[in-house]
């Protein structure tokens, strides 16, 4: 009959050890992990906790960041279609300013003018990202870009018609396309200063994603020095265990053996 496991049988101690030794190198090679749980170690286990809550909350910041960064994309892209029409309105200006137009022919200018003005409308009011707009007053927003609570504040810019100045501009008449055209001047002059203000809140935006990316970089190495497995040397341990374990089992088997046959003779 086998002993019990009462410190005195010490080679079953040893075994038992040694298997235990053998499921956490097993462990942490299927976990890719030196730490599985607190008892491995409870320090360590603590930072890598705290570690990866803030890589967690970095990782979310950096998305926020590249999403600001694709809304801004979407709005400079609304941007250069306004530029587009704009600069076909100056050329429609231009044309109905000079009197050697007829009426018949400044009449569909003023009609091709009137499409432009409605496309800035619909430009303002239907570009969206994410389901939200992204032209009007009211369509600033704040990345929050890390879980110290840095935002980065982009202002909404509008380009409406009524926005630009250019509501109700006509090329019915000479005096009237004149007019247009310094309205359209003074509206590439309010576009140009949007693009320099969306400009600025990228650069702020692609700072920050630089930045976070760093950081996490870093912590990431951090915690991997923590809470990471040495595949080469749990691997080494594991074939060490292992050796160690059949010739703790062999030695067993021999002395449970020597035991019988002892018995066998005094029998």
């Amino acid at each position: 009959m086998t002993r019990p496991l009462d410190g005195t049988n010490k080679p079953l101690v040893a075994l038992h050890k040694t298997f235990r030794d053998l499921a956490v190198t097993g462990q942490r090679l299927a976990t890719g992990l030196q730490i599985n749980r607190a008892e491995d170690d409870s320090a360590g286990f603590s930072i890598s906790s705290k570690l990866q809550s803030r890589i967690r909350g970095l990782t979310q910041g950096l998305d926020n960041a590249e999403m600001g960064l694709s809304r801004i994309d979407v709005a400079n892209g609304a941007m250069d279609t306004v530029d587009d029409i704009l600069g076909r309105a100056t050329e429609l200006a231009v044309q109905a300013g000079s009197d050697t137009v007829s009426d018949e022919q400044r009449a569909m200018l003023d009609s091709e003018m009137s499409g432009l003005l409605a496309e800035l409308d619909e430009l303002h009011g239907g570009t969206s990202f994410n389901g939200e707009a992204v032209f009007g007053d009211d369509a600033g927003y704040e990345v929050l870009v890390d879980e110290g609570g840095e935002t980065i504040v982009v202002d909404g810019e509008s380009v409406s018609a009524e926005a630009l100045g250019l509501d109700g501009a006509s090329l019915a008449d000479g005096d009237s396309a004149r007019a247009a055209l310094e309205s359209i001047s003074d509206a590439r002059d309010t576009m140009a200063d949007a693009r320099s203000r969306f400009n600025g809140s990228a650069s702020q935006l692609r700072g920050a994603r630089d930045y976070v990316n760093d950081s996490l970089i870093s912590l990431a190495g951090a915690n991997s020095r923590i809470a990471d497995a040495d595949f080469a040397k749990e691997s080494t341990e594991l074939i060490r265990l292992q050796i160690v374990a059949k010739a703790g089992l062999a030695a067993i088997a021999h002395s449970n053996a020597t035991r019988q046959s002892v018995l066998n003779l005094v029998g």
